[in-house]
């Protein structure tokens, strides 16, 4: 079994659209196959995608939920580990509704995934996410 390494972790989400319905989404990445099989060439472990919630409006978080998992499926099938990172923003002053939202559409969609949780997610949700079989605990 070859041994992979997360040395280097490319973000496949480097760059946001403007805010819509209270979030803002990944612009797209054409190319996503090819970063993909160059990042496996280099012996990368996986890629994070990063998208940001503003607000708490149901539509907008389903279209960041809905994204970060079919990009997470293309990701997952070049044989890398998508790492979803669906961050509400500290200062949203609906953090807590959009953490509640985003926990629950989550919860809707899991599969085999490792999600970066902020540190500023609150612990109820946190742990409870953690609970499931196909969760992963980050260190």
């Amino acid at each position: 079994m070859e041994r992979k390494t997360d040395s280097s972790n490319p973000k496949s989400g480097q760059r946001l659209e403007p805010e819509k319905d209270g979030v803002q989404l990944m612009k797209p990445i054409p190319n996503l196959a090819e970063l993909c099989d160059a990042a496996i060439a280099h012996g990368v472990f996986g890629t994070k995608m990063r998208s940001v919630i503003n607000f708490a409006d149901l539509s907008g978080v389903k279209q960041i939920v809905e994204q970060q998992f079919e990009l997470g499926k293309s990701i997952m099938a070049k044989g890398l580990i998508p790492i979803l990172e669906p961050e509400v923003n500290i200062k949203s002053p609906e953090k807590t509704e959009c953490e509640a939202m985003l926990r629950s559409v989550i919860m809707e969609h899991v599969s085999v995934f490792v999600f970066l949780k902020s540190c500023h997610f609150r612990t109820f949700l946190h742990m409870r996410s953690l609970t499931y079989p196909c969760s992963c605990r980050r260190i």
